[in-house]
């Protein structure tokens, strides 16, 4: 139930951030970018939260865990941009397409720290949880 909340929670204030200023149609693409992205989201945050972080870095294997977390960065990140491209951007609003050549590595290291920012917050809520059970 948590979960479910928690994605919610970012889907609708996400759509909200991103379509201020804008008029009805930008606030239903950017609604459209993250329910057909979510899928790429909530793999990447709970591979990294749930699988990575526990076998790397509570282990001890700290540069293996900074490996892993890389590389999950620039698979997730070329996913995510050729996702919202593809199926987002294509059918809904062909004036956010990016230009040809976009899967460089400065947009895939700029989309994968964006997306890295969910799952900070995402470990962030999960250690405030913790915390909080443990102080009850």
């Amino acid at each position: 139930m948590l979960h479910s909340a928690f994605w919610l929670t970012w889907i609708l204030s996400f759509t909200i951030i991103q379509g201020i200023g804008g008029n009805a149609h930008g606030y239903f693409v950017w609604l459209m970018y993250y329910i057909i992205t979510l899928p790429v989201f909530v793999v990447h945050t709970y591979l990294v939260a749930y699988w990575l972080l526990p076998e790397t870095f509570f282990k001890g294997r700290i540069w293996q865990a900074f490996a892993g977390v890389f590389v999950c960065l620039v698979i997730f990140s070329v996913i995510e941009l050729v996702v919202s491209n593809e199926l987002v951007f294509r059918f809904f609003d062909k004036s956010r397409m990016f230009e040809p050549g976009y899967l460089n590595v400065a947009n895939i290291i700029i989309s994968g720290i964006g997306n890295h920012y969910i799952i900070l917050v995402f470990l962030a809520i999960k250690v405030g949880q913790s915390w909080y059970q443990s102080q009850n």
